[in-house]
């Protein structure tokens, strides 16, 4: 199938068309791995109608939904505000934030082994 036919036809008609091409598509390589497929050079053929067919469903999803505006002087200060406020690393996040909550944790689990082997003295 051409560009242009594939162009006027809906979005539903170009999903159905997916489908079928995806399952040929599939039957094919099988065939291809099976060693029954003389025509090899259809596999290239239908991947390439399945690629047209998605772009023009993905040129249709942008006409209906566009992209959004560009963001504000103001919008844009308040994203690199809090971009700029993210830890650099995973590591250092862990070390300013998350190992300090666990200290006391990990002392007291370090101090009841001790406590035993003096009561067991």
């Amino acid at each position: 199938m051409e560009f242009k036919e594939l162009l006027k036809k809906s979005s539903s008609e170009l999903n159905s068309l997916l489908l079928e091409y995806r399952s040929e598509l599939f039957t094919l390589r099988f065939k291809n791995q099976s060693s029954n497929l003389e025509q090899s050079h259809k596999i290239a053929q239908i991947r390439k109608i399945i690629a047209r067919i998605l772009t023009i469903i993905s040129q249709k999803n942008l006409q209906e939904n566009p992209k959004p505006k560009k963001l504000t002087k103001k919008q844009k200060k308040a994203k690199k505000f809090i971009l700029s406020h993210k830890p650099k690393s995973l590591k250092s996040h862990f070390r300013s934030h998350i190992k300090p909550l666990l200290a006391p944790k990990i002392q007291n689990k370090i101090a009841k082994p001790v406590e035993m082997s003096a009561q067991n003295e």
